[in-house]
């Protein structure tokens, strides 16, 4: 019910407009020609999926898994927390908005969102790898020790090609499982950007190379990793030999083991492929 101690305050359009505005660019509200305003998480999900540049509308099997993903981003950043003193912690939705490259905390507000880095790589990543990583060792999303700007980096050590798909998974497991578990992130007007919220003294480089997961195509290391491959699953190199040309997926990931992620698995395939039929001409 009404306070009769607060007076009731009038508000012109003009100053309505230019508070419904100020959402729109904190991105707490949007702004749709056809729907009208919308506030709060509908805002949210509108602007992810400008972002990942999707519709709801396109019905295709590759869209309604990343609505899904959608879905559970939103309800991990429902699940964030407010500290004693009324201050934000960040959650899901700003951490892929960090990790994608387009989100800069000024004061309480933020630029627009602009990513250099793929939004649905960087979404699948977040959901299917680190958030299930997180849940298998029971750690809260607030309290991972893995920042955005880290998870970001190893995107980008893949991506590049600087490691296989499998090693940097390996390494977003080593940095879960080496280092200590985080204090809620905060966000306040003074705080530091989350990029700088490193989990390790060591960056994602330097831990790629004192792991040795850096990818490998040396062709003496490759032939000799295939080789190895072809003497011990003789079966698969003979159902090859006799045209069940997916069987050569079992040798290639027998390569991924030998080499401990190391291995250019396209180039692995290429080596077993040419191996496999110098066997045939040999007769062997």
């Amino acid at each position: 019910m009404p306070d009769p101690n607060l007076p009731n305050i009038l508000l012109g359009s003009d100053q309505v407009d230019n508070v419904r505005r100020d959402m729109v660019r904190q991105g707490i509200a949007s702004d749709d020609s056809k729907s009208g305003s919308k506030f709060g998480i509908d805002a949210t999900r509108e602007r992810l999926y400008r972002l990942l540049d999707i519709s709801v509308e396109d019905n295709n099997p590759r869209t309604d898994s990343i609505v899904r993903d959608i879905d559970i981003l939103l309800q991990v950043d429902a699940g964030k927390s407010v500290g004693w003193d009324g201050e934000g912690v960040c959650g899901a939705v700003e951490f892929f908005e960090t990790a994608i490259g387009g989100r800069k905390v000024v004061g309480e507000r933020h630029t627009d969102v602009k990513s250099y880095r793929d939004p649905k790589t960087v979404l699948n990543w977040m959901i299917h790898e680190m958030l299930g990583q997180l849940a298998l060792r029971k750690i809260p999303f607030f309290q991972s020790p893995i920042s955005a700007e880290t998870l970001g980096e190893i995107i980008d050590a893949v991506e590049s090609e600087k490691i296989t798909n499998t090693n940097g998974k390996y390494l977003l497991r080593h940095i879960l499982d080496m280092e200590p578990i985080n204090a809620p992130r905060s966000r306040t007007i003074e705080a530091e950007p989350m990029s700088s919220l490193e989990p390790s003294n060591l960056s994602v480089s330097d831990l790629i190379e004192k792991l040795g997961l850096a990818k490998s195509s040396s062709s003496p290391e490759i032939d000799s990793w295939c080789e190895q491959a072809i003497e011990e699953l003789p079966t698969a190199v003979q159902s090859v030999r006799s045209g069940k040309a997916s069987v050569i997926m079992a040798l290639v990931g027998k390569v991924m083991r030998i080499s401990k992620g190391k291995a250019d698995a396209v180039l692995a395939k290429e080596t077993l492929l040419r191996k496999i039929e110098e066997l045939d001409g040999s007769g062997t």
